[in-house]
């Protein structure tokens, strides 16, 4: 994450081999404002200048822990495709705490070139402690039936979760994530 006001560090950031960076993660930064707040201020004029400067340098703006009005702002600042590189589909399950991300979002991010990761953090992908490998792929399903299938990707976030181990979404079960989509008709 980009802290407040170092855009100078942009090109230290860079040079040190930083590809992809984000405005804000658990608090609002003098660049945008976090998802985790629900008075979002939006992408601030450091926040476009950030933006404009990572477009120059070829880093990847990351939305994952920002705001709804934030995130739209920037897809729109931006010349190049962003990344919200874990989230879910409020469509499927509003979590009520808006790291879900509703069509609009996802469509704009597509429209853009962006992509959108579906992640597998359980509190995320339904009301059940433990989520069943249907709820993952139901926002996955869900995510390319807006954004597309070359916009949508797996972005797990974290592979353990001590608290909710073992469970479906835990990276010991990665091999049978493909095995569904198989039987629900993708191809591996």
């Amino acid at each position: 994450c980009i802290r407040d006001r170092s855009i100078d560090n942009l090109d230290l950031f860079y040079g040190l081999g930083i590809r992809m960076a984000q405005l804000t993660h658990r608090h609002t930064t003098a660049l945008g404002s976090t998802c985790e707040h629900l008075d979002d201020g939006g992408l601030t004029l450091e926040g476009k200048e950030a933006v404009r400067r990572m477009n120059e340098l070829g880093v990847v703006v990351a939305l994952a822990h920002a705001g709804r009005r934030t995130s739209l702002e920037t897809i729109a600042a931006s010349r190049e495709p962003v990344i919200k590189s874990h989230t879910a589909c409020e469509r499927i399950f509003d979590d009520a705490d808006n790291h879900n991300i509703d069509d609009e979002y996802l469509k704009l991010l597509a429209d853009k070139g962006g992509l959108v990761g579906i992640y597998v953090w359980p509190r995320r992908l339904s009301k059940r402690v433990y989520p069943r490998f249907d709820d993952w792929y139901r926002h996955l399903e869900h995510a390319v039936s807006v954004a597309g299938i070359d916009r949508v990707v797996i972005g797990t976030d974290v592979t353990y979760i001590p608290q909710y181990a073992p469970h479906a979404m835990d990276w010991t079960n990665w091999p049978y994530w493909t095995v569904g989509l198989v039987c629900r008709g993708w191809s591996d």
